[in-house]
């Protein structure tokens, strides 16, 4: 089961420590795309750093409403600079907080608008953050169109934000207070939301999902928000997270680069030089995208199966079957779980 974060905050300082060892680790665990959000000028720079570095990274630039303290128009040249990288995939997080921040609404609503500017210059969309304001925000979407449309980012979950939301084109993305049990309006919600409209994300380092609520969150825990979707649209786990996948994959307008897929087949050249049909048993990449490992087979035979890694550079792909000890055990894990996946 492919996942995908729409939303995660991995330049948060709660990751300093160990964010490299739990970004290899959670694409281990199936997550093999992730939205890492800016929210100021400086988390923005760091987001686009660490998507710099990994292959299944993805980032947003922008300023929200809780980040307008020491705000200066001179940023927004900064944001929009940022956000022409080829990993920007959206304007965000953006929008209004009449939470936290009620004596600068004239300035929240402005910023949002110029960020909405921006996106429509860079033809991305926008990622939109709202809390307690959310016939404004709905005004404001109204008035400054988006071209690409967006993402309400963990949706408040209220019927009139989802329903004009839905009317305006956006998409609704799901966190973990879908799964709280104080959420009256989970189910309804999740019911309203169109199949080709839905997202999941952490919001991570935030917003713990039951049974992990009040934890320091990561993108393992997408599975608790898939399930809850799932038993609520009465579809299946594996056809859920398909659908947040390639909803996300579209909005932010996210091409798969071509890879080697299971059922495709590779030719290997024997001692004689005479090419063998190889079957593909299994393919996956390393976290940082450089490598693919394989698993493949005669295409007349059950065993043996042989292991092997691709080096991915550019248009040449160089296959070589000398694995490390480290390398041969995470091919051969990955191969028993797929084993034992057939078999339940």
């Amino acid at each position: 089961m492919k996942l995908f974060d729409s939303h995660a905050h991995y330049n948060d300082e709660k990751f300093e420590q160990n964010r490299d060892n739990l970004l290899e680790e959670i694409f281990n665990n199936g997550v093999t795309k992730i939205i890492n959000a800016g929210y100021s000028l400086e988390s923005s720079k760091k987001a686009l750093e660490i998507a710099n570095k990994y292959s299944f990274i993805y980032t947003t630039s922008g300023i929200s409403p809780n980040d307008l303290d020491d705000f200066k128009e001179e940023q927004l040249l900064e944001i929009e600079d940022l956000a022409k990288s080829k990993k920007c995939v959206a304007i965000g997080e953006i929008g209004l907080d009449y939470h936290w921040n009620t004596e600068n609404k004239e300035l929240q609503k402005k910023v949002f608008a110029m960020q909405i500017e921006i996106a429509n210059k860079l033809n991305l969309p926008i990622q939109i953050h709202t809390r307690d304001a959310i016939y404004d925000t709905i005004e404001m979407l109204k008035v400054n169109r988006c071209q690409k449309s967006g993402i309400f980012h963990c949706c408040p979950l209220n019927v009139d934000l989802v329903r004009e939301g839905l009317k305006l084109g956006y998409y609704i993305s799901f966190a973990g207070p879908c799964t709280y049990k104080n959420s009256k309006n989970a189910e309804e919600i999740i019911e309203m939301v169109p199949s080709d409209r839905f997202l999941i994300e952490t919001d991570s380092p935030y917003l713990s999902p039951e049974p992990l609520r009040g934890k320091v969150n990561d993108s393992r825990n997408l599975k608790y928000i898939v399930e809850k979707i799932a038993k609520v649209k009465n579809i299946n786990l594996e056809e859920t997270a398909n659908l947040a996948y390639n909803n996300a994959k579209k909005i932010f307008n996210i091409k798969e680069e071509w890879k080697m897929e299971e059922k495709d087949y590779i030719f290997i050249s024997d001692e004689k030089g005479n090419n063998k049909k190889m079957e593909l048993v299994l393919a996956f990449n390393s976290a940082d995208g450089k490598t693919q490992y394989i698993i493949y087979k005669e295409t007349d035979k059950i065993v043996p199966v042989y292991m092997a890694k691709v080096k991915l550079n550019g248009e040449q792909f160089d296959l070589d079957t000398n694995l490390t000890d480290e390398e041969r055990k995470l091919v051969e894990e990955k191969f028993k779980e797929k084993i034992i996946g057939k078999n339940n």
